[in-house]
C-alpha cells in the first residue's frame, strides 16, 4: 500500500486549473505545468522574491512540449513542466512569472503554487 501511493504522489501533474494548496510528501516527486506560447518570447521564470521555502524543494525545468501530440507548430500553445522534489516537511510557495526575460518590465501574468510537505 506504501509504495503504491509513493507512485502515486510522483505521477502527479499539477496545472494551475486544478491546484490550489497540493499535498506533498517527502521524496515523491511531482510535476507542475504551465501552459504559455513561448515562440512569442515568453516564458515561466521563478520569482524568487514572491516565492518561499524553497529550502523545502528541489526544481528542475524539464522543458516545453506541445499541448497535444503532433502540434508543435510555431506558435501553438505549449506546456512547460517543471519537476519538484520536496527534500523535507515544511510549507513552501513557488510564484512563476510569464515573461519576456529582456525586457525590463513585470510579468504578465503570475500563478501561484502553494505546497504542504508532509514527511514519508
Amino acid at each position: 500500500m506504501r509504495i503504491r501511493a509513493a507512485i502515486a504522489a510522483m505521477l502527479l501533474s499539477v496545472s494551475p486549473a486544478t491546484a490550489k494548496t497540493i499535498d506533498a510528501v517527502v521524496g515523491a516527486t511531482l510535476t507542475l505545468r504551465l501552459d504559455g506560447i513561448p515562440s512569442t518570447g515568453y516564458t515561466w521564470r521563478l520569482i524568487d522574491d514572491q516565492s518561499s521555502g524553497l529550502d523545502h524543494l528541489e526544481l528542475k525545468e524539464l522543458g516545453w512540449a506541445p499541448v497535444e501530440e503532433g502540434s508543435a507548430k510555431v506558435g501553438a500553445p505549449q506546456v512547460l513542466s517543471i519537476e519538484v522534489t520536496p527534500l523535507s516537511p515544511g510549507d513552501a510557495k513557488l510564484v512563476y512569472g510569464y515573461l519576456r526575460p529582456w525586457e525590463d518590465a513585470p510579468p504578465a501574468k503570475t500563478q501561484e503554487f502553494e505546497i504542504a510537505i508532509k514527511d514519508k
